[in-house]
């Protein structure tokens, strides 16, 4: 069961293995982690990009993030195939959120859509799924 705690290690993991009380990483030499045990740490460096949306135009994205953070939440368009497109819209944030977000969005007919989490999150921040409404 997710707790909300956010803790940062690096290590390549073979094997996860959890159930309600614990959480095991097994490492590539070998060694057993309990990742239950882990030392909490006060912010953790996000960074999120969706894949291309085909949809009409978004007339607005709620964003669904509880807790406290510095966050940027973007979101692009394109209007042919590409990998970088335009700012649409983007919200910057800095503080404790407790509701979600709703973004109106104004923009010229798009063929793809894409949305973007980046910045600083406290632990327990919870990001979830983003609501894009179409025009």
């Amino acid at each position: 069961m997710a707790s909300g705690r956010v803790s940062h290690r690096t290590v390549a993991c073979r094997q996860l293995y959890d159930d309600t009380t614990h959480a095991l990483a097994v490492t590539a030499m070998g060694q057993v982690l309990d990742l239950t045990e882990e030392a909490e740490s006060a912010s953790q460096p996000i960074e999120w990009q969706s894949h291309a949306l085909l949809m009409p135009p978004p007339s607005e994205v709620v964003w669904q993030v509880m807790g406290h953070g510095e966050l940027t939440l973007e979101v692009t368009g394109e209007r042919g195939v590409s990998c970088h497109g335009f700012a649409v819209g983007r919200l910057r944030v800095n503080g404790h959120i407790n509701a979600p977000l709703r973004q109106r969005l104004v923009s010229p007919p798009l063929r793809t859509v894409r949305l973007r989490v980046a910045g600083t999150a406290a632990s327990g921040m919870l990001v979830m799924p983003a609501l894009v409404n179409g025009k």
